[in-house]
């Protein structure tokens, strides 16, 4: 079984909240989000039926330059909260390529990174069972990489088919991007509720409130992501509807040391479309 991995060795630039100013992979993220999609600002109804001024739907990360995007942004949050991971491992189906290109990436900067997924349905022939890729085993420590908490169900359920199939640890749980939506008490969120319930850390590569203001003060190659009118909206939602949002002043241009992990894919900008005023209604 793999040892803990390596750390890569980069500035930090203190603990999340600490400071304003984003991290150089976080904010790669956001450009990678924008550029394919995968955040947009409209009109859009969720499952829940309320209306949201925003839709995050990673989905839109289909060609190779975004998985491998994405996949160095999952690692390099991976390395900052110092996770220890044997086995990355993605609910099927938006996990799959999640983990395959999270291991891709952690596998650059260490030793060789297994990855994991399961089938909807068990497998009663061939290699049989529930699992593909490697099938976790005893005192594997297993990091969980996923979409967006909505329910939670989808990191539940994972978390319940691993523990039967081995006595495995769950170091933690990366998300890409954290809603902060109120939970069922009403005074924490629902990614709060999650990990005391499961007793896990939740990791988000940004929160909603992060990307929102970091999109407020630039530009993503050359064109405005969201404009004011945009922006007062999504901060009226959040107040209403989400935990520890409020909104941060405007803060200047910062550098930063770009994390080793994301440095070595580098996604190309691509044409930036107008996001359609309204979605499906399955918008989730």
């Amino acid at each position: 079984m793999p040892g803990a991995p390596a750390r890569v060795s980069w500035e930090l630039g203190g603990p999340r909240g600490m400071f304003s100013a984003m991290q150089a992979y976080e904010r790669e993220f956001v450009d990678l989000l924008v550029r394919y999609q995968a955040i947009r600002f409209g009109d859009f109804t969720l499952k829940s039926g309320r209306r949201s001024p925003y839709f995050v739907n990673a989905g839109q990360l289909r060609s190779g330059a975004a998985i491998a995007g994405i996949g160095q942004a999952y690692a390099a949050a991976i390395e900052r909260a110092a996770l220890p991971c044997d086995l990355v491992f993605g609910p099927a189906y938006k996990g799959i390529s999640l983990a395959i290109s999270t291991a891709m990436a952690l596998s650059r900067g260490q030793g060789d990174v297994p990855f994991g997924f399961d089938r909807k349905e068990e497998k009663d022939h061939g290699e049989g069972g529930w699992f593909v890729g490697t099938t976790p085993g005893d005192g594997m420590r297993v990091v969980i990489v996923d979409d967006v908490v909505t329910s939670g169900q989808s990191i539940r359920a994972a978390i319940a088919l691993l523990k039967r199939a081995a006595d495995i640890e769950v170091s933690g749980v990366v998300v890409a991007v954290d809603r902060q939506e109120r939970g069922r008490t009403g005074n924490k969120s629902t990614l709060h509720e999650l990990q005391e319930e499961l007793g896990v850390d939740i990791h988000p590569i940004v929160t909603v409130r992060e990307l929102v203001d970091d999109l407020r003060e630039r530009r993503v190659d050359g064109v405005d992501a969201l404009d004011d009118a945009r922006y007062r909206e999504i901060d009226a939602y959040l107040r209403t509807h989400a935990c520890g949002c409020d909104a941060k002043p405007l803060v200047g241009q910062s550098a930063h040391t770009t994390p080793a992990l994301f440095a070595q894919t580098h996604v190309p900008p691509r044409e930036t479309r107008k996001a359609p005023s309204q979605s499906p209604s399955s918008a989730t």
